[in-house]
């Protein structure tokens, strides 16, 4: 009895071990993570800088509530594809969360480390091809066509990475640079980007953007208030909507 039990339970992991081999191929894990994972690690990993990068449909519930579902369903898998193939490209990675999120440096390239300026420009990058691709994408809402709008935050700094669940594994991320990105990407002006002071001063000296102070807000973190400059970013190339 005791080993028809050993046998069901090796079975059962092996079970496992090949669902989570799946859906880490199904959201495309880093090589890394992958390597890790297929080594039996626990994948959890502190990353000391990296960029992140939050975007969101704005008025996603409108065209949640007025489009029929498989036209919203065309629509969303649109952008989503178009974004895709940008991260592809940029080589960062995607997170699959509530919203679209994009990191960068979190990963050795050669053996090298990207350094925060290489992070930030190539973070920008992305954004600016975001901006500029969403306004293919064409819906019909109310009579008239339109093209999606969206708004970007990103940030820098300290986050966390970790393979959680079993059965429906995912990738995520989590930490201090994840909740400024996603506070940033909350500000009004659709087709900007939102960064925080780290990354502007980390993209000083290219003038590819008009970047200013936009607000502020406090935040606390353990146990200490701080106050949080909050900087727009206007792409020169893509027009205010």
């Amino acid at each position: 009895r005791i080993d028809v039990q050993l046998k069901l339970k090796q079975l059962w992991h092996l079970e496992i071990q090949r669902l989570l081999q799946a859906r880490s191929a199904q959201v495309g894990l880093p090589e890394e993570v992958q390597r890790r994972f297929s080594n039996g690690e626990i994948v959890m990993q502190t990353h000391t800088e990296v960029t992140v990068l939050i975007c969101e449909v704005v008025g996603l519930m409108a065209y949640v509530h007025n489009l029929p579902g498989h036209e919203f369903t065309d629509f969303f898998n649109q952008i989503l594809d178009l974004f895709d193939e940008i991260v592809r490209e940029e080589g960062a990675t995607r997170i699959i969360d509530d919203s679209y999120m994009v990191v960068l440096g979190d990963h050795r390239e050669n053996g090298q480390q990207m350094e925060p300026a290489e992070q930030a420009r190539a973070m920008m990058c992305i954004a600016e091809r975001m901006l500029a691709q969403v306004q293919q994408v064409q819906v019909r809402m109310e009579g008239r066509m339109e093209s999606p709008r969206v708004q970007i935050g990103i940030a820098m700094g300290q986050a966390h990475s970790a393979l959680v669940g079993v059965k429906l594994t995912y990738y995520t991320y989590f930490g201090q640079a994840v909740l400024d990105a996603a506070q940033c990407s909350q500000y009004g002006i659709p087709q900007c980007v939102y960064m925080t002071e780290r990354v502007k001063m980390a993209l000083a000296g290219d003038d590819g953007w008009e970047i200013v102070l936009f607000t502020q807000y406090r935040r606390k973190r353990m146990g200490v208030t701080e106050q949080v400059n909050v900087f727009i970013a206007k792409v020169r190339s893509i027009a205010f909507l």
